[in-house]
């Protein structure tokens, strides 16, 4: 994390907290690109989680800039799963609005090792999901999400927590979108390049010097308000045969779940599924493992 020496900015109003590979990075982009929010940068400070010792000034140096902003804020998926997040967070502020991303959990821990392989920390000739998972216990209990969810909701009440599924996003973004803006208490009327794209795909650049000249070009673009022409760049037939050819699925290169992993993680994650659609309200969650449970109970 970057040492800072700005000004005390602003005292943050909401947080973003996971969970890990459930869109929080496409709500963070949405965010940033509405007139009266202020985000940090980075996206994710880990304050209440990793860094609380360095205190409230260094936190809210990130803030800096928040200048007439409605929604200051940041999102931390490392904050959903730690229970001294919760309770640091509520003290710092506890009005604070709390915002939560989840998908369908066994999806969720195959992307998250996904998300490990790309990073390198799961590599050498074994990249099976099961092997990462052993090595990995975090896949399954960040997974665990009505646990998590019920301490936030215990800690902020929950007219003070809005829960977004990233199916929903995906089938609906402009509708979850304006969700989020009348929790924030902002206007839904703006537009974000980012509404109808995905954020942290797992691919990797079959190149790494070739990843990083993509990602300076394109950050560059988007910091002068250009990163339409690199949309629309990478849509013609020339760029986008370049772009997809120096580009990898991680999902081509590490095999799916085996079955048997699948069967014994929807048993293990059966009492907590049913438990999150009761904090929901929800008579249905549109997710395969919980089709597959309530398939099972019929």
């Amino acid at each position: 994390m970057k040492e800072l020496s700005k000004p005390r900015g602003a005292k943050p109003t909401f947080l973003g907290v996971g969970a890990q590979k459930c869109a929080s990075t496409w709500v963070h982009r949405i965010l940033d690109g509405h007139p009266k929010v202020s985000v940090s940068d980075p996206k994710e400070l880990d304050f209440f989680s990793c860094y609380f010792d360095r205190g409230y000034g260094w936190y809210e140096q990130f803030f800096a800039g928040a200048g007439d902003a409605i929604a200051v804020g940041e999102t931390s998926p490392s904050y959903f799963y730690n229970e001294a997040a919760i309770e640091r967070a509520c003290a710092y502020n506890p009005a604070f609005k709390i915002l939560v991303c989840l998908r369908d959990p066994i999806e969720r821990m195959y992307s998250n090792h996904l998300h490990e392989v790309r990073k390198g920390h799961i590599a050498g000739v074994d990249l099976s999901f099961e092997a990462g998972m052993a090595l990995n216990p975090m896949y399954f209990h960040q997974s665990l999400y009505a646990r998590h969810l019920k301490k936030w909701l215990a800690a902020f009440g929950a007219e003070n927590v809005l829960v977004l599924l990233q199916e929903d996003i995906a089938r609906d973004p402009r509708a979850e979108a304006a969700r989020v803006c009348a929790f924030l208490g902002i206007d839904a009327d703006f537009d974000s390049e980012f509404f109808d794209r995905r954020a942290n795909e797992n691919v990797v650049y079959r190149s790494p010097a070739i990843g990083a000249v993509y990602g300076a070009i394109g950050g560059a673009a988007r910091a002068v308000g250009m990163g339409g022409v690199i949309r629309w760049a990478k849509k013609t037939d020339g760029v986008s045969s370049i772009w997809s050819a120096a580009k990898e699925n991680l999902r081509e290169r590490v095999a799916p779940m085996r079955p048997e992993t699948i069967a014994a993680l929807r048993a293990d994650l059966a009492d907590d599924m049913s438990a999150l659609a009761a904090l929901l309200s929800r008579a249905d969650l549109p997710w395969p493992t919980w089709r597959a449970l309530t398939e099972k109970a019929a």
